[in-house]
């Protein structure tokens, strides 16, 4: 047994780990060498416009939501709040954050429940509620206790979606009876009765 397990081991050594790895052998062109696909014959080629590094090292703290190193976060979106945003932010929340926190934001989920170390927060909470928007911008991109961070995942302006979304969030599952319209307050006072 021994000896093929040394017989095997020095065949896959001497084989220079060709099919192991078959990358190394596949056409591609490095960088700075040419490549006549392309008119400039460069083979590096320009980003995309209107595209960036993920890493990139924005100059905002705005963008970021603070400079918590400083120890100061921003207190509202640095932009124009309207439908849209909240819409696309209760999309970017739907996909990312409600298997955890829940469809209403209080933590309660099928996900949540079966958390036995530490079940995520409810965003509806006065401490959540107290944050400034850049604290809750800085967890959505960095991430918390046992949430990884999301920043490769939504871009400055998603993150500052969400952050709009878990507000209505917050005001809704607060606001008195009413304050809803005069055929939805009928139709809650309907449901609340039954």
């Amino acid at each position: 047994m021994m000896r093929r397990l040394l017989l095997g081991t020095l065949l896959l050594s001497g084989c220079n780990n060709l099919w192991l790895d078959p990358m190394k052998q596949q056409p591609k062109f490095k960088a700075y060498s040419e490549n006549d696909g392309f008119k400039d014959h460069r083979a590096m080629r320009e980003p995309v416009e209107g595209t960036y590094p993920r890493e990139i090292a924005y100059s905002d703290p705005a963008l970021r939501g603070g400079d918590a190193d400083a120890g100061y976060f921003i207190d509202h979106i640095p932009m124009t709040v309207d439908r849209a945003l909240v819409e696309r932010g209760q999309d970017r929340f739907n996909i990312n954050c409600m298997p955890c926190h829940g469809t209403l934001g209080d933590g309660d989920s099928i996900v949540a429940r079966k958390m036995l170390l530490r079940s995520p927060p409810s965003l509806l909470t006065d401490d959540i509620r107290a944050l400034p928007d850049g604290k809750i911008e800085e967890v959505i991109r960095v991430g918390y206790g046992l949430m990884s961070g999301y920043e490769s995942q939504l871009s400055s302006r998603d993150r500052w979606a969400v952050v709009s979304y878990v507000r209505a969030l917050q005001v809704s599952q607060r606001a008195p009876l009413e304050a809803a319209p005069p055929a939805e307050r009928q139709k809650l006072m309907t449901e609340r009765a039954q």
